[in-house]
């Protein structure tokens, strides 16, 4: 049975674990709360104390957690990957800057490679096994990871050998999934103010050359003012700031993107439970002078 370890099974990560138990992979994992934990163990994936632990098992590792400090942190410290792992792969699928992959690979001593290998496609396309998986580094390392993106991907894209590109076509597609969220809610907003059957929006813009898949999949939310999470305000946030950084490093302008930023970070947001980016609707609700619905 092949083995890999996976550390982040969040909205994303959980889905994308059950597709690769289907594919027969056999699945280790470390957690930080009860509820993950229960979790891991309702799914089956064998849960271990420290990623170390998990780096004793098995030579493959999957990161799916949130941030470059979460990564850090599992490849750190006494109980870090690196502390245990002699000869392995990591791939980094989290969603970070471009450098801050080439800051994990400078932390792997020699007979560690990495890849950064981020994915898109959202809850549904995890639970579905339809993502896309944009990776980068040694050709080499990729084909012998190819079999665990094809657990969960429809398409698969090797982007290059130097690491960090992965993350650079990830962040353009960040950049226009915040615009669409955005734009969605600034439509809903508008259409209503002018007295716009919601239903009819959707129904008729669906079929119209202003559809996207961010209005398809928003609009029925924004309707049930239903901010469950799907892509997290959080992480909008977080993932157009790095775009907005690759642009000022670069010296080009991201105008749409810097506005959505500042629209996400402007967003009134729940202090209990994780809501949808397209909560950035409330940044209207106020302006209009009406109920922001926070839960």
């Amino acid at each position: 049975m092949k083995q890999l370890g996976i550390i982040g099974l969040g909205a994303m990560g959980a889905p994308m674990a059950g597709k690769l138990q289907e594919c027969g992979f056999q699945l280790f994992t470390t957690v930080r709360s009860a509820y993950s934990r229960q979790k891991a163990e309702r799914m089956g994936i064998q849960v271990l104390e420290t990623a170390g632990e998990i780096a004793e098992r098995t030579d493959r590792i999957l990161l799916m957690v949130s941030n470059y400090e979460q990564c850090r942190g599992c490849l750190q410290g006494t109980d870090g990957v690196l502390a245990a792992m002699k000869k392995g792969i990591i791939i980094v699928s989290s969603t970070i800057a471009p450098e801050q992959m080439r800051l994990l690979s400078e932390m792997c001593p020699e007979g560690i490679a990495l890849l950064d290998a981020p994915v898109s496609g959202g809850v549904t396309g995890a639970e579905q096994g339809k993502l896309v998986t944009m990776a980068a580094g040694d050709s080499q390392v990729f084909e012998v990871c190819r079999d665990i993106f094809q657990a969960y991907s429809k398409k698969i894209v090797y982007v290059g050998a130097k690491l960090g590109q992965g993350q650079m076509l990830k962040a353009v597609n960040q950049m226009l999934v915040g615009i669409h969220i955005a734009a969605a809610a600034e439509a809903v907003s508008f259409s209503e103010s002018m007295g716009i059957d919601p239903q009819v929006l959707q129904d008729t813009i669906s079929e119209c050359a202003g559809n996207s898949n961010m209005f398809q999949s928003r609009v029925p939310k924004l309707m049930k003012h239903d901010f469950s999470s799907r892509a997290a305000l959080e992480t909008m946030e977080k993932d157009s700031k790095i775009c907005i950084d690759l642009a000022e490093k670069a010296g080009v302008p991201c105008y749409l993107t810097e506005l959505c930023h500042d629209l996400y970070r402007k967003t009134p947001r729940s202090e209990t439970v994780q809501e949808d980016a397209c909560a950035v609707i409330r940044v209207y609700q106020q302006a209009n002078g009406k109920d922001s619905n926070l839960t």
